[in-house]
């Protein structure tokens, strides 16, 4: 168990803080760093902070500021949590080579919240962020502009709640099972607002996707069916907004016992 204290605001120890920012406890033994644009913080490189934590994990703060990133962001160590100050914090992709995720997560117990994870203008095939690790939580995030996928999911107990997912190729592609998509804004993507594909006992609830171009959520099979999910509660308003084409709000193909329902 893990020891928490409320209200801290002054150091513990080195690397170890608590930030007025809502957050309210401090978990001890876990290593906190600062990373700041302008140099005031532990590290200006978001990746030299990921690579200075312990094998144990620990928590990053990124402060105010444009990030920008030439390379991938790899999180590749597990307990890991990155936060932000909301949309002021911008992680700008500047460009990188072809086909490499902009954030690659792939181990598991990864939290990332209160960003803005921002694609490129490059026109360079890029996902925002790539989800293979496990129990992963992307929260009350701006996801934007990528040239390819918003979010790329083929881990497993995976939450995807509370972002904004916006002016993406696709806003989210999902695989894998026991995953939840919900009280998201997916909105204006250039294909589908979200094509799951392969996934099995995942809820897909509470989401506005509106006003994409093609689909607004498509639940299909590939070489595996999609079964015994929930698409629930769903707004999914104003889609096919001009390809060429038909397209509807929800197209669910080569999947059984999935519920549809309340949606609208």
């Amino acid at each position: 168990m893990v020891l928490q204290i409320q209200g801290i605001k002054n150091k513990l120890f080195k690397h170890s803080n608590a930030f007025d920012i809502g957050l309210g406890k401090v978990r001890i033994g876990m290593a906190t760093f600062v990373v700041a644009v302008d140099g005031s913080g532990d590290f200006d490189s978001i990746q030299e902070a990921i690579n200075a934590l312990p094998s144990t994990g620990g928590s990053i703060h990124i402060k105010e500021g444009t990030y920008k990133i030439t390379s991938t962001i790899s999180i590749a160590k597990n307990d890991i949590y990155l936060f932000g100050n909301g949309k002021g914090t911008i992680l700008e992709n500047q460009g990188l080579n072809a086909g490499n995720p902009f954030i690659d997560i792939n181990n598991p117990r990864v939290k990332l919240e209160r960003l803005w994870i921002k694609g490129t203008s490059t026109g360079v095939q890029s996902i925002n962020i790539d989800i293979t690790g496990n129990d992963v939580k992307i929260r009350n995030c701006w996801i934007t502009d990528a040239t390819d996928t918003g979010i790329g999911i083929n881990g497993n107990y995976i939450e995807i709640s509370g972002n904004i997912i916006d002016s993406n190729k696709y806003g989210i592609e999902a695989g894998g099972n026991n995953n939840i998509i919900t009280k998201n804004h997916i909105i204006n993507n250039s294909e589908f607002g979200i094509f799951a594909t392969e996934i099995i006992k995942s809820i897909i609830t509470g989401n506005n996707v509106s006003t994409n171009t093609k689909h607004g959520i498509v639940i299909s099979a590939e070489f595996n069916p999609s079964n015994n999910n929930i698409i629930s509660n769903n707004i999914c308003d104003g889609n096919d907004t001009g390809a060429t084409g038909n397209y509807s709000g929800i197209e669910v193909s080569g999947s059984d016992n999935n519920i549809i329902s309340n949606n609208r």
